[in-house]
């Protein structure tokens, strides 16, 4: 099993993070994973997660797969950046997917992407990332995450 170990840090900052799919086998998974290091919420539809941010529920990052149970990811990435324009936004596909959509995602403004099936090791290196607000090029994050 790989750990990432998270350096030690008198100012370690948590980073709130929504995770929507609608799997949520793999949602109870990386809430076992990770959930005990950085505070994690999960909603299995784009209505839930959109109820949870309009009732003020505070994240500094959502994670949304591309297939909900009532609709697409990236339309409610897209709810999100209107709304909440300063919310970090991360979308989920299959890998060979990502690859064919990948210049149309610039429009999403996303700051990364992540492949599906989600794995907890990739989604925590990606949040210590953000946490810890080190600059990494998106090739180098790429190269990372997979």
């Amino acid at each position: 099993m790989l750990q990432i170990p998270f350096p030690e840090s008198p100012k370690k900052k948590l980073v709130r993070t929504l995770l929507v799919d609608s799997d949520r086998a793999m949602l109870q998974h990386c809430v076992a994973k990770i959930g005990g290091r950085q505070p994690v919420t999960v909603a299995t539809s784009k209505a839930q997660a959109m109820h949870l941010l309009r009732h003020g529920q505070q994240f500094d990052v959502v994670v949304a797969c591309e297939r909900l149970a009532d609709g697409s990811g990236l339309a409610l990435l897209n709810d999100i950046q209107a709304r909440w324009p300063n919310l970090i936004r991360v979308f989920c596909t299959e890998r060979q997917r990502l690859a064919m959509v990948r210049n149309r995602l610039v429009a999403f403004r996303l700051r990364h992407t992540l492949s599906y099936p989600l794995k907890p090791v990739k989604l925590e290196l990606m949040l210590l990332h953000l946490a810890h607000a080190k600059p990494v090029s998106t090739a180098r994050m790429r190269a990372l995450l997979g």
